[in-house]
């Protein structure tokens, strides 16, 4: 059914994903920030 050797894994490889999700995290952070920016102002000037 399942496999239930160890896995293996490349420490360089784990950092780069760790890397590439903390930056993603960060740009998303500002990206919603940036959008909800975006839309108080339009709510604010447009209506």
């Amino acid at each position: 059914m399942g496999n239930h050797e160890p896995v293996e894994s490349d420490p360089k490889a784990l950092q780069d994903a760790q890397n590439m999700w903390v930056n993603f995290t960060v740009l998303t952070k500002y990206s919603v920030i940036a959008t909800v920016a975006l839309l108080a102002g339009m709510a604010l000037f447009l209506l």
